[in-house]
């Protein structure tokens, strides 16, 4: 925003999250808070264009953030090339798993607000038989930091509920083997309580 104006520059935003959806997510608002409201305000009211990425989200920009400005939806993209270059068949046999089995995959990071107990808490009241069952939750971790504590939690429930044996936690995963996981699940979810970029 400085820079634009001190040159002819023309601005276009995009939001990774919006404060004022994120801090309602939170337990403990940090310093910044106030600082960022402003400051996504400001930019809002004065970008040349801001872009959202779904309908919702440009009904919360304009709800929780400003009533002025541009905005234009934009959906995030997927490269079809990358991710529909691989059938089930082949991705399953890579992955080592068989054909009936139903797959529900989630591919994100570690952090309660991603939802993931969700997903875990769903599989376990899954109508189909256990055995005919398969969740995988990808996603790195670090031991002891914020997303390591969160994969600790995550992996208790699915003890407690009794779906370690249908559970696998690949850990992080590459570029390269990413669209076989996606081809190879019956479901790709997304629990997370507030997700701008899907």
């Amino acid at each position: 925003m400085e820079l634009k104006k001190s040159q002819p520059l023309l601005q276009v935003h995009t939001y990774h999250s919006l404060a004022a959806i994120k801090y309602k997510s939170v337990s403990t608002i940090p310093m910044i808070a106030k600082t960022r409201l402003q400051v996504e305000k400001t930019l809002l009211e004065t970008a040349d264009r801001v872009v959202a990425t779904s309908p919702q989200e440009k009904q919360h920009m304009r709800s929780l953030v400003s009533s002025k400005g541009k905005i234009d939806i934009i959906p995030c993209g997927t490269d079809l090339e990358r991710f529909g270059s691989i059938a089930r068949s082949a991705a399953r046999r890579e992955l080592g798993i068989a054909t009936e089995t139903k797959v529900v995959l989630y591919v994100r990071r570690f952090d309660p607000r991603k939802g993931i107990e969700t997903s875990v808490r769903a599989v376990s009241m899954s109508a189909l038989p256990k055995a005919d069952l398969k969740l995988i939750i990808g996603g790195g971790w670090r031991p002891g930091e914020c997303d390591g504590k969160e994969r600790d939690r995550i992996g208790s429930i699915v003890e407690e509920l009794g779906l370690s044996d249908i559970t696998s936690f690949p850990g992080g995963l590459s570029r390269d083997i990413l669209p076989a996981y996606y081809a190879a699940a019956d479901v790709c979810v997304v629990p997370s309580h507030y997700e701008p970029l899907v």
